[in-house]
């Protein structure tokens, strides 16, 4: 082998590598995110990519509107939205999650 084609051989390696490490990943991910935000619907539990967790109440084109409190309702753009967190919100009363107790409070003296 000469000097010429083991350089190319290093060129092709170096090229498939950074496809197979860089571009391949980025391509899934990009995906997924496409198709996490085409599926968005009414209820779903969501985080932003600024960390704002919310539900939303309202699909609006390039718009989702996101309840992040009882009667607060912020608008972010729907490629703003990182992901799920949790299963849409359509759990009635007896559904819902038991609430835990809280541990009863204790004397100043034996807290120490």
């Amino acid at each position: 082998m000469s000097d010429a084609e083991i350089t190319i051989i290093w060129i092709v390696g170096i090229a498939l590598l950074t496809w197979l490490v860089f571009i391949r990943p980025r391509r899934r991910m990009m995906t997924r995110q496409r198709e996490l935000l085409g599926a968005l619907s009414t209820g779903d539990q969501v985080v932003t990519v600024g960390g704002v967790y919310g539900s939303i109440v309202a699909l609006d084109g390039d718009e989702v509107r996101l309840e992040v409190a009882p009667d607060v309702v912020i608008r972010v753009a729907r490629r703003a939205v990182a992901a799920r967190v949790g299963p849409p919100r359509t759990a009635t009363v007896a559904e819902a999650p038991e609430q835990v107790d809280e541990p009863e409070e204790q004397d100043a003296d034996t807290r120490r």
